[in-house]
């Protein structure tokens, strides 16, 4: 993202939670003011949290969580990674080259920035750290099928009848 898309999503940020002396203060600040003030996010949910406009800032973010899924080949602009810790699961959009010796349960630490997504706020492009083999989490939310097509639930899911 340039400094110029960067510095109109912080404007259009801006304007939607602020109003007058205020906004007007906020229009001379730059792109990388903005970039420097970010705070570092540090688990899943406080990224896929984010509203796109706030994400497509590249907030960062680092933090350790579990492979749910993983495909090198499923997108040619990138790989799709899903990981979830304590607090819930975001997807990551990674490089397709290296193929990386990650497994569903494999214990990962990334690095990296968020992004808005297709869909809802991810991890553009973060670094990936294989740690060890672990395990999928123990609880998962039960949700109906009615509740699961809605796309509001963004966890490790089980369903039930």
């Amino acid at each position: 993202m340039s400094a110029a898309q960067s510095m109109t999503s912080f404007l259009r940020l801006a304007s939607a939670v602020c109003s007058g002396l205020l906004c007007s203060l906020l229009i001379n600040v730059t792109a990388a003011q903005v970039k420097s003030t970010l705070p570092m996010l540090t688990n899943a949910h406080d990224a896929h949290s984010l509203l796109p406009e706030q994400a497509d800032l590249g907030c960062p973010i680092h933090f350790r969580a579990v492979a749910t899924y993983y495909d090198n080949h499923i997108d040619a602009r990138h790989g799709a990674l899903f990981v979830c810790d304590a607090t819930g699961c975001i997807f990551a959009a990674i490089p397709a080259t290296p193929v990386l010796a990650i497994h569903l349960g494999t214990l990962v630490e990334l690095t990296g920035k968020t992004g808005a997504g297709d869909f809802a706020p991810i991890l553009d492009q973060p670094t990936v750290k294989i740690i060890r083999q672990s395990h999928l989490p123990l609880q998962a939310a039960r949700v109906s099928l009615t509740r699961l097509t809605t796309g509001t639930d963004d966890g490790w899911l089980a369903g039930k009848r």
